[in-house]
C-alpha cells in the first residue's frame, strides 16, 4: 500500500486531520493501517482520535499503547486507534470497538483498510455524536498528549447524561485503567 496514497485520503478527508509523518517513509505496507504505522508517529482526527504509529509515546507508539492496554485489561489485544474518551479501536478478525458507554467490544464490520477510509468519513461525526455536548470544543481543544476526558457519572451508567456530566481532562492511563477494571468486573458477572 502506498504510504502517500493513505495520506492523501486523510488529508482529504472532511474531518480535522494531523499526520505527524516520520522522516523517512516507506511504501513497503500491505495495508492502510500497516502504512500509518510504519510512516507515522501518530495520526490525530478531530482532536479526540488517534491513530496509532510507531512514536516515542506510549500514547503514539502501537506496541508501547497495547502493552499498557494489556495491563488494564488483562488480555492482549491489537488495539490501533483510541479516542479521548476511553474508546479503543481493535483488531479482532474485523475492527472492533471497545464502547466506554457499554464496557463491551462492538464489531464494526470493517476491516483494516475500511476502517481507515470511514475515518475520512463523514460518518465519523455521527459515530461519535452521543459522546459530544454543546461545549464539548471547549475541553477537547484542551487535549494533550496522554490525555483523555473522564466524565462523571461515566458514560455507562444509565444516570449519565453526556451534557450535564462533570467532564475533567486526567492522564489517560487513569481512563484505560479504570475502564479496564469495570470490564473486568462486568464480565465475571456475565
Amino acid at each position: 500500500m502506498e504510504w502517500n496514497r493513505v495520506k492523501n485520503e486523510l488529508l482529504s478527508s472532511v474531518n480535522q486531520v494531523e499526520i505527524f509523518e516520520k522522516e523517512i517513509t516507506t511504501d513497503r505496507n500491505d495495508t492502510r493501517i500497516e502504512a500509518i504505522r510504519n510512516n507515522t508517529d501518530s495520526i490525530v482526527i478531530n482532536k479526540y482520535l488517534r491513530l496509532l504509529g510507531a512514536g516515542k509515546s506510549p500514547y503514539e507508539n502501537v506496541h508501547l499503547f497495547n502493552q499498557e492496554a494489556e495491563k488494564a485489561f488483562g488480555e492482549k489485544n491489537d488495539i490501533v486507534a483510541y479516542d479521548a474518551f476511553g474508546g479503543l479501536f481493535a483488531v479482532k478478525g474485523t475492527i472492533q470497538y471497545f464502547a466506554p458507554d457499554t464496557l463491551e467490544w462492538e464489531n464494526t464490520e470493517k476491516d483494516g483498510d475500511d476502517f481507515v477510509r470511514w475515518l475520512a468519513s463523514g460518518s465519523l461525526r455521527g459515530f461519535y455524536s452521543c459522546f459530544l455536548w454543546d461545549k464539548s470544543e471547549e475541553v477537547i481543544n484542551r487535549l494533550q498528549l496522554g490525555q483523555g476526558i473522564l466524565m462523571y457519572p461515566f458514560l455507562w451508567a444509565k444516570e449519565c447524561d453526556i451534557d450535564a456530566a462533570d467532564k475533567k481532562l486526567v492522564p489517560y492511563r487513569e481512563l484505560l485503567e479504570l475502564n479496564g477494571e469495570f470490564y473486568k468486573s462486568f464480565q465475571e458477572l456475565k
